[in-house]
């Protein structure tokens, strides 16, 4: 008799201990992103449109798995049809593929939690040694614990738990910190060989006030965490936040708000998803000593091209023909690679004239009068999902361009 009353105490107590465990558990953090991620919640559609982890490898190089949200791979397919785009897309242009492929992982609506718990075991099968892993989680891990899509992590880097039953399935889960579900991705991926890489979150087109220059950081939340794991972990942190941050300021709300995101505040255009990924390179060839840097393509040439010829006056002048065309061609990110403080660059465009979307051949853009600023376009010319703006859009980008690097760029009408 007292074994059992001595079990039932132990029982009790265990019980007790539990509950005040829970019970001193922090808040899920609120949902401040304010967007409805529409990527469907289906396995099997994700998992058609994602690779099998390790498919691209050739021969015995190495793969760099991506692992992350829609802000890193924007709606199932990712390919820019709702015309936003991830990181992730534009991640292997940064790349020798001769020497490494990038295989993107992501999938919109992930936490922290729920990558790890639906996502990342087919990931893991994938990897083998030397192999590198950089995830980039956090923007999901908010809302309910145990209702809706039931994705929180329970805020920061301890050893807390909480055992949740899901409302509306009645499936019982046990939920850790953010912490945890990153170091149990470090350690899976050590176990296998791998190198391990945390990064921080993308800034959204959030600013401190109404009057702010200064991006929002996540630097007392999801990157300070990160940081903190990758210290004790000893890998890698690189603040993909802060470093694309910098440049938002430099770009001013206008051209952040025009130019970098697509609908809402926190997925980011085609322009939006290149800076990031051209930020994520940078943070890994700035890190000390990181290997991965090696199979980085070298940084592209700063030299203004030929065809931008500088006259008597000291003004650069292109001929630029059809706007859109001409920036999409990436002819102008080389000049805007070059331009220097007090530079002027006189840049002639053809005027606008109304073109059929269905041949694409004049490059056509949306007219002045359009119902709508942009429009999502499957073009012929490359079978390419892509936004088209309005013509003054083009124009404007030209100008704001120019502004962020001091430089004054003047589009002039060919006629």
């Amino acid at each position: 008799m007292k074994k059992i009353f001595a079990a039932l105490a132990f029982t009790a107590m265990t019980a007790a201990g539990a509950i005040y465990a829970q019970s001193h558990v922090p808040a899920s953090l609120a949902d401040i992103n304010g967007v409805i991620d529409n990527t469907p919640d289906s396995l099997d559609v994700a998992r058609m449109a994602r690779p099998v982890a390790g498919s691209t490898r050739i021969g015995d190089n190495p793969v760099l798995f991506l692992v992350g949200n829609s802000t890193m791979r924007a709606g199932t397919p990712g390919n820019g049809n709702n015309g936003q785009w991830g990181w992730g897309y534009f991640m292997p242009d940064q790349f020798d593929s001769n020497r490494i492929t990038v295989e993107n992982h992501a999938l919109g609506g992930m936490s922290s939690r729920t990558f790890y718990n639906r996502l990342w075991a087919d990931v893991v099968k994938g990897i083998r040694p030397g192999d590198w892993v950089i995830i980039e989680l956090g923007h999901n891990d908010n809302g309910p614990y145990d209702s809706g899509r039931a994705r929180a992590s329970i805020p920061g880097i301890g050893n807390d738990s909480l055992c949740v039953t899901i409302q509306e399935t009645g499936v019982q889960e046990t939920v850790y910190t953010f912490g945890e579900y990153m170091r149990r991705m470090i350690h899976d991926v050590k176990a296998c060989g791998g190198h391990p890489i945390l990064m921080s979150l993308t800034p959204r087109n959030a600013w401190d006030d109404a009057d702010s220059t200064v991006i929002t950081r996540v630097s007392d939340t999801f990157g300070l965490w990160s940081s903190q794991v990758a210290e004790a972990e000893g890998i890698p942190f690189i603040d993909l936040n802060d470093i694309t941050a910098r440049k938002y300021e430099r770009y001013g709300k206008d051209k952040v708000k025009g130019q970098m995101f697509y609908i809402d505040r926190i997925h980011t255009s085609e322009y939006g998803a290149k800076v990031n990924a051209e930020s994520a390179a940078e943070g890994i060839r700035m890190y000390p000593g990181l290997a991965l840097a090696e199979c980085l393509k070298p940084v592209p040439s700063a030299d203004m091209p030929g065809y931008c010829v500088k006259g008597d006056d000291g003004v650069y002048r292109v001929k630029a023909g059809n706007v859109r065309r001409f920036i999409e061609s990436g002819a102008w990110d080389r000049i805007y690679r070059a331009l220097q403080p007090g530079d002027s660059v006189s840049v002639e465009v053809d005027a606008y004239v109304p073109a059929d979307v269905k041949s694409d051949e004049t490059g056509f853009m949306l007219p002045a009068d359009s119902e709508k600023d942009s429009k999502v376009f499957k073009l012929p010319t490359d079978g390419r999902f892509r936004v088209v703006y309005r013509y003054g859009w083009y124009l404007d980008k030209l100008m704001q361009d120019g502004a962020d690097r001091g430089a004054k760029v003047t589009p002039v009408c060919a006629g």
